[in-house]
């Protein structure tokens, strides 16, 4: 190997090492100065995986718990505890599928969907106190920067 292309490698290696730290500490970091705690107003009565379960299924249309559990990241008996507890709120149901009957497909209900228009819009009123404190152009510094950002994780 040339030095060239070593002293390259070395190069990359360490770039996508401080990739790897900053995404590890960004999430929780952005989660946390975006959300922050929730004010008692704001409080859902649904854990955040639930919500996530129902803007995928938003999202998606339908889907399995396996596939749910997939995307979410847990375990599938714990993704079944919270299916469970979003039907018992009739906030999706269970559906088998036409043509197999032997799977069964989650969907998101009416009063699901209202339940969830609702939640984002208090999330999104939340977001609009937090963001006031930039000023324009670092609102515009963060747009461009998310839509870098979306753009590049699309390409993963």
């Amino acid at each position: 190997m040339k030095v060239a292309d070593k002293i390259k490698n070395d190069i990359n290696d360490a770039t996508i090492d401080g990739i790897i730290a900053r995404a590890i500490g960004f999430m929780p970091s952005i989660h946390k100065r975006l959300y922050g705690p929730r004010e008692k107003s704001e409080q859902s009565s649904l854990s955040r995986h639930q919500l996530f379960i129902m803007r995928i299924l938003n999202s998606e249309g339908t889907m399995t718990v396996t596939n749910l559990a997939k995307i979410i990241g847990v375990p599938k008996p714990q993704m079944t505890c919270l299916v469970n507890q979003l039907v018992e709120a009739h906030y999706i149901t269970r559906n088998h599928d036409v043509a197999d009957r032997r799977l069964i497909n989650l969907a998101l209900t009416e009063k699901g969907k209202t339940y969830l228009i609702t939640i984002n819009d208090i999330v999104k009123e939340h977001l609009k106190r937090r963001l006031a404190v930039l000023t324009t152009d670092e609102l515009n510094e963060m747009s461009h920067a998310l839509e870098t950002l979306q753009t590049l994780v699309d390409k993963l």
